[in-house]
């Protein structure tokens, strides 16, 4: 099985914890085997919804600069300021329906920290 076969195949499962280590090689490495570029893949509802979901403090500022940094670095365009507001609404419908099923879970733990 090729490398781009097996990311496209598991991206789903390990996407979220990448960009939550806010490890931006590897991201762009993945990004060049699958053929998309890092800003597709961090953009996600689900990434999103995963980066909402960190229980440490923190934490999830931290991850939205990475994913801010990611998306100023990829646009020529310096005019307009992308913010968290703006990559939330893009996929609000989509990140509100993870975020419902994340309260439905068995776990407790990850009951609670929606």
């Amino acid at each position: 099985m090729s490398a781009s076969k097996f990311y496209n195949l598991t991206v789903t499962h390990f996407l979220p914890h990448l960009v939550c280590t806010c490890n931006g090689d590897v991201l762009n490495k993945v990004a060049r085997e699958i053929r998309v570029s890092p800003v597709s893949l961090v953009t996600t509802h689900d990434v999103l919804a995963h980066v909402f979901l960190l229980g440490e403090p923190g934490r999830t500022e931290e991850v939205f600069k990475f994913i801010l940094d990611l998306l100023v670095q990829s646009t020529n365009d310096a005019s307009e300021k992308v913010t968290v507001l703006m990559l939330v609404k893009s996929t609000v419908v989509p990140l509100l329906g993870e975020i419902v099923i994340c309260m439905g879970d068995e776990d407790p733990k990850r009951v609670d920290q929606v």
